[in-house]
């Protein structure tokens, strides 16, 4: 069932109930109240972010030497694109707008 229609798993249940230690860790792998990962959040919000285009997600941009010579260096790597009607994209990215700043 999902967690919007179980009213014993929104966040307002919770809201007085102690938090386990081991939550945490449950969450960063997926697990939980969200079934999501860290990653797949800031994936999900960067494709919104860039028009429905996906990137290969990285965790260093480049790497330099001591000397400040560049040894490696990731350059973004497109590996997707969602088929979405720029309305809905716009609606989108509008709501999320809205949440932050509305």
């Amino acid at each position: 069932m999902s967690a919007a229609f179980a009213s014993k798993h929104l966040p307002s249940y919770h809201k007085h109930k102690i938090r386990w230690p081991g939550e945490t860790l449950s969450v960063a792998i997926g697990q939980g109240f969200n079934l999501v990962t860290p990653i797949q959040m800031a994936v999900f919000t960067a494709v919104v972010a860039n028009g429905c285009t996906r990137y290969q997600p990285t965790l260093v941009k480049r790497i330099v030497s001591w000397d400040g010579e560049v040894i490696k260096r990731n350059e973004p790597k497109v590996v997707g694109r969602l088929p979405v009607a720029p309305d809905t994209l716009a609606l989108v990215q509008n709501g999320l707008w809205e949440v932050v700043q509305g």
